[in-house]
């Protein structure tokens, strides 16, 4: 679509503005991070957990940022044999706002802007993560929410890892678990639509915030030396 707007979710999920005043908070401690939880919900819902989020990671300075989700509704038949979806890569620019959009080759990967033009999440993650760390390429992924292997999600990840050893992996994602923070601690994600790429990622996560009331919003980090995807 020739004419379509580069945030094509702007105005319901949240304003550009929204965007354009974002400051993440200060972070808790001096750590290197590895990946990051957010939820996806309309802004002013989930300000609070995106500030504390995003502010434990602002100091890192990633060669590539990775956002990391859940397609949400079944895939197409055609696609089905395919573990993730990335959109083409391109250039966006809108009010100021300038975000460098990657794609990523990969025999599990399946380019197909469709399911993102359908998905809020990865959208709103990559243009915080513009506004945040200013100019670093961001890859929006959506895995396939029954994918044909979950374990080649771990070769996804460790194919990113050993070009771009410097990735910051942001992981949105909601829960359906009211003690979901402790679960996180125990390393259970069933209750979470991101399970496939927690699990790969294999991270020891810091709970942030939890908010919401059924859907939950976790917020978490985690460290480079705990993140432990494949490198196959």
């Amino acid at each position: 679509m020739k004419n379509r707007p580069d945030l094509l979710h702007e105005g319901v999920f949240y304003t550009l503005s929204d965007i354009m005043s974002f400051r993440a908070s200060e972070p808790d401690t001096d750590r290197a991070p590895g990946a990051v939880l957010i939820p996806h919900a309309r802004f002013c819902l989930i300000r609070p957990q995106l500030e504390w989020a995003l502010g434990q990671v602002r100091s890192f300075r990633p060669e590539l940022v990775a956002v990391l989700q859940t397609l949400h509704r079944p895939a197409l038949a055609q696609d089905r044999v395919f573990d993730a979806f990335c959109p083409p890569a391109r250039k966006a620019c809108q009010g100021g706002l300038e975000m460098n959009l990657v794609s990523f080759d990969h025999p599990s990967v399946a380019k197909r802007q469709c399911y993102f033009d359908e998905e809020p999440g990865p959208e709103l993650a990559a243009a915080l993560c513009s506004r945040v760390f200013g100019g670093v390429p961001v890859l929006e992924l959506l895995s396939n929410p029954a994918p044909a292997c979950p374990r080649n999600l771990s070769g996804i990840i460790g194919s990113i890892l050993k070009a771009h050893p410097r990735t910051l992996f942001v992981v949105s994602s909601n829960s359906t678990d009211p003690d979901c923070a402790v679960h996180m601690e125990k390393h259970e994600f069933t209750g979470m639509c991101a399970r496939f790429w927690l699990d790969a990622l294999a991270c020891r996560w810091e709970t942030g915030q939890v908010g919401g009331d059924g859907p939950y919003w976790p917020c978490a980090v985690s460290s480079e030396a705990q993140c432990s995807a494949e490198t196959t």
